[in-house]
């Protein structure tokens, strides 16, 4: 998948893991800075497995740690498998633990993580979900990076994202100040 796509659909899933949280009364903050700051944790996620590609968005950003990683491992391969998702998780869940913040955004970096991977699973190239084994899995319904099908699925995970958002911003307390009230 191209980034705009895996972007998208970390951001589906990071609205969604929200409004799951208000819903049952698990979500750790109320604030929309705290809110903001879990869907950019979901974003970057969404878009670091590819550091292991030079000219990726990230790679060119990161190009240093992009020509590192991308001499270690190939394509598709440590950082698109399960063993990097709970590398992932465990280290961003120690991050949270030494800055003394509330874990739910190690949640947030993990889920961006995992969706980038699940979005690979579902293109024809495939992913090697088994690192070190490296034969690479594809969903057998898969589809062409870049294609036109991917373009419609695009589409698509914009017009949900949207419509999440809407949901998520009449959940939020937003501070209101009337200017039509005279004292």
């Amino acid at each position: 998948m191209v980034a705009s796509t895996h972007e998208s659909f970390g951001l589906m899933w990071g609205l969604l893991t929200i409004m799951f949280m208000q819903s049952s009364g698990t979500l750790p903050f109320t604030d929309p800075l705290s809110y903001g700051f879990f869907l950019i944790l979901v974003l970057i996620g969404s878009i670091f497995p590819d550091i292991d590609k030079f000219r990726s968005r990230l790679g060119r950003k990161l190009w240093f740690l992009s020509a590192f990683i991308s001499v270690l491992f190939s394509h598709r391969g440590f950082t698109h498998s399960l063993l990097f998702i709970v590398i992932m998780g465990v280290s961003s869940l120690w991050v949270t633990q030494a800055l003394d913040v509330h874990p739910v955004y190690a949640l947030g970096w993990t889920l961006g993580v995992a969706c980038h991977v699940a979005g690979d699973f579902m293109t024809k190239g495939g992913v090697a979900l088994l690192y070190p084994y490296k034969k690479r899995f594809a969903f057998p319904l898969s589809i062409r990076t870049g294609s036109l099908t991917e373009r419609g699925i695009l589409f698509v995970l914009v017009m949900i994202n949207l419509y999440l958002f809407l949901l998520l911003l009449t959940n939020i307390k937003l501070p209101v100040i009337n200017l039509f009230v005279v004292p």
